[in-house]
Order: C-alpha cells, then structure tokens, then sequence
C-alpha cells in the first residue's frame, strides 16, 4: 500500500534532506557538490509529480547552471557527508563523499524508488552533462534567472516519471 503524504507544502526537514544527500555519497562514485544539487533538485521534483509533496522539503532558484536550493551553503555541511577539495584540469571540484553509514530503512519505499531511479539514470554523468541535461528541462525555459521554481512548473520532466 501507498503511503499517504499530506498534500501541504512541504516543510525543510533536515534529518530527511541529510539521509538523502548521505544516501548519493554513499552509492554515487566521484559525486561534486554540483552534482549532488542537481539529484537534490531531480529528487525533489519527481517525489512531488508521484505525491504532491517534496521529499526534502527544500526551495529551488533557477541559476545559470540548473536548479540550486536556497541554503545550499549551509546544507553542504550536515552530518551525513563532507566534502573534499580537489584539483581537476585546472578546476577546482568539490567532492562529496560519506561521513557516516546511511541505512535504507531510514527511507520508505516510495522515497527509496525515487532515489534509486535518480541513481541510476544520473550516476555516470559529468557536472557539465547533468547541468546541460537539466538546462534543458521545459521548466528552465519558462522560469526566469534568480526565480525561485514552483514545483507545479517543474513537474513536466522530460523522462522521469
């Protein structure tokens, strides 16, 4: 049986968004911050078109380079994972790794296939091919820079569903 969520909008729920970002360093291998707030976004935006409702609870702005949260300073630094400064052609990347053990029974079924359909479609990808695959989003192109992205908009995924 389905679980039934409230159909109110969502509340940032902390404990929620750390096991999520915990969960993406733990099973997806060379994971940058980029990256991870591109899954963060894909996460959030397929949970509400299933349920009408977030999974984490975050906000969304259309930036240059995709859907980034508000906040997404200070999220980098919850429990679940750390971040490590390497030099990769150049550029600097900030990789996301584990810090602690994330246990699947901290997810429900619902959110667990989420996250696994986000894994799997988006593990190989690079930063520049989940930012061009993300710019290209029917959301990108009827939402303005700086605008923050209403869920209702951004349901219209290409191939998540």
């Amino acid at each position: 049986a389905q679980k039934l969520y409230k159909k109110q909008a969502s509340r940032l729920d902390l404990d929620k968004l750390a096991n999520v970002m915990g969960y993406y360093a733990q099973y997806v291998n060379d994971l940058s911050k980029v990256k991870l707030m591109k899954l963060l976004w894909y996460t959030d935006v397929l949970f509400y078109t299933r349920f009408k409702v977030s999974m984490t609870g975050l906000v969304y702005k259309h930036m240059s380079l995709g859907a980034l949260p508000l906040a997404s300073v200070e999220i980098i630094n919850l429990r679940t994972i750390d971040t490590v400064e390497e030099l990769i052609n150049q550029d600097v990347v900030y990789r996301v790794v584990p810090k602690q053990e994330i246990l699947l029974s901290s997810f429900t079924f619902d959110e667990l296939s989420v996250l696994q359909l986000i894994c799997r479609t988006f593990l190989d990808y690079t930063n520049k091919e989940i930012i061009s695959y993300m710019l290209d989003e029917k959301v990108f192109k009827e939402t303005e820079l700086n605008e923050v992205i209403s869920y209702d908009v951004a349901s219209g995924l290409k191939y998540l569903k």
